[in-house]
């Protein structure tokens, strides 16, 4: 189960720009469907939150989509961060 330390993590990751290298769309790949009631549990990086983070809660204007981040928050049983 995601701890809400690897969702604090993975925010500040965007905050501090941490990710401008990374191709998000293709790290955020094993969550796709996330949300849905059949999802299969699964182990990801840290960094590979933060890109989840960002390509789902971060707006164009650089705020925070709050709902977005609720509902990583409201799944956080289906993944586990591991190192």
């Amino acid at each position: 189960m995601m701890r809400i330390e690897d969702l604090r993590r993975a925010v500040k990751m965007v905050e501090m720009g941490e990710l401008e290298d990374v191709a998000v769309f293709e790290e955020t790949a094993i969550f796709d469907g996330f949300g849905l009631a059949d999802f299969q549990h699964i182990d990801c990086t840290i960094r590979q939150l933060a890109c989840l983070v960002l390509w789902q809660a971060r707006t164009f204007a650089g705020t925070w989509d709050n709902e977005a981040i609720a509902e990583i928050r409201a799944n956080k049983r289906k993944f586990t961060v591991v190192n």
